[in-house]
């Protein structure tokens, strides 16, 4: 099972779109689907947390930093994520 490094910088695998779109399927989380579209780029929990907290107003941080790694954990399980390179 993969472990997540929630210091470690993730980005969105390069896989076939029959991949994501069978995933999303069976798991149409919102906060997922805005996290894999957010990781084109690197991103950590941290940098993801504030980001998506912008649109976020009553999400207490913690809450909010606890789904986010549970999104990115799950999004690496189901390998549509990756370590970045830079990290």
């Amino acid at each position: 099972m993969a472990q997540l490094n929630t210091t470690a910088a993730y980005v969105r695998k390069p896989v076939r779109t029959s991949h994501v779109r069978a995933f999303w399927r069976t798991s149409p989380d919102p906060l997922q689907v805005q996290i894999l579209d957010l990781l084109r780029t690197p991103h950590t929990v941290d940098s993801l947390a504030r980001v998506v907290s912008q649109g976020e107003e009553d999400e207490r941080e913690a809450d909010l930093h606890r789904r986010v790694a549970w999104s990115m954990h799950r999004l690496l399980e189901v390998d549509l994520i990756e370590l970045s390179p830079d990290s």
